[in-house]
């Protein structure tokens, strides 16, 4: 996601924050250094923002989850995306950015 979604829209307006859920903070910062992340990496060691956005009817996801929030603070998708997602996804940033 970091080499297609966040390379062509970072420049529009749309941020892209990868959480950290249940980890301690050696290890997240250590994922961070090691992947070279370009976007920050939030810890949510007590998964209190993992627990918020994981019940889907229901059900929790598999993880990693992704949730996209409109500038309005609106949920708009939680879902776990592949590659076979991105292009969905693609065109739903690049609407919501024209608002």
């Amino acid at each position: 996601m970091e080499t297609t979604i966040w390379a062509k829209y970072r420049g529009a307006g749309f941020r892209l924050v990868a959480v950290s859920a249940g980890l301690k903070q050696a290890y997240g910062q250590s994922v961070a250094r090691n992947d070279a992340l370009s976007f920050p990496l939030a810890l949510d060691i007590s998964e209190t923002l993992y627990d918020r956005y994981t019940q889907i009817d229901g059900v929790t996801p598999p993880f990693p989850l992704g949730v996209l929030i409109d500038k309005q603070g609106v949920v708009r998708r939680i879902d776990t995306t592949t590659a076979a997602d991105l292009v969905s996804l693609d065109a739903q940033i690049a609407t919501l950015l024209a608002k």
